[in-house]
C-alpha cells in the first residue's frame, strides 16, 4: 500500500499539485476565507483542509480530472441543490472541474452549516470515560491488595 504524502503546509500542498488543480484550490482557498474566517488552514491524511482547532471541517483533495472540496460532516448537512457526492457514512463533497463549478452561494450555505454543526457538535457534554471489563463483561480485578485494609502480620503460635 502506497503512502500518503506528507506536506509540511497548506502552500506545500497546494505547491505538488498541477497548475490546473492549483487555481481551482487557490480560488477555493479565498472563498474559504471570505466565507469562514475562524478556520485555520492544515495537512491531514494528505489533503489540504480547514480545521476549527483540532476538528477537521472541510478540505480538497486533487482527483486526475477535478478537485474535490468536501466536507467531513458533509452526510448531516442539508442539500437542497444536491450538489454533494458520495454514500459514505459522514464525508461528502462537490465535483469542481472548473473556476465556474463554484457557486460561491450554495457553497456558502454547505460551509456555513459544516462550521455551526462543529460548534453544535463540540458543545455536547462529552460522556465520562469508561472503565475497561473483562471479557466476561465485568470490571477488571484489582490488584493484590489494593484498595483494602493492611491486615496486622500473622503469629505464630508456639507450643501445642
Amino acid at each position: 500500500m502506497a503512502r500518503m504524502p506528507a506536506y509540511p503546509s497548506f502552500d506545500a500542498y497546494v505547491a505538488a499539485q498541477s497548475p490546473r488543480h492549483q487555481r481551482l484550490i487557490r480560488e477555493l482557498r479565498r472563498f474559504v476565507k471570505r466565507t469562514a474566517p475562524r478556520l485555520q488552514e492544515a495537512v491531514k491524511w494528505g489533503n489540504g483542509c480547514w480545521v476549527d482547532g483540532k476538528v477537521p471541517v472541510s478540505y480538497v483533495y486533487c482527483a486526475p480530472d477535478y478537485v474535490q472540496f468536501g466536507f467531513f460532516n458533509g452526510a448531516a448537512l442539508k442539500d437542497p441543490g444536491e450538489l454533494l457526492h458520495g454514500d459514505g457514512q459522514h464525508v461528502r463533497h462537490v465535483k469542481v472541474h472548473r473556476r465556474s463549478d463554484i457557486d460561491e452561494r450554495a457553497f456558502a450555505r454547505l460551509l456555513k452549516q459544516a462550521v455551526a454543526w462543529k460548534l453544535a457538535v463540540s458543545s455536547f457534554p462529552r460522556p465520562p470515560p469508561r472503565r475497561a471489563s473483562s471479557a466476561r463483561g465485568r470490571p477488571p480485578r484489582r490488584a493484590r491488595g489494593a484498595g483494602r485494609p493492611a491486615l496486622p502480620p500473622r503469629r505464630r503460635r508456639r507450643g501445642r
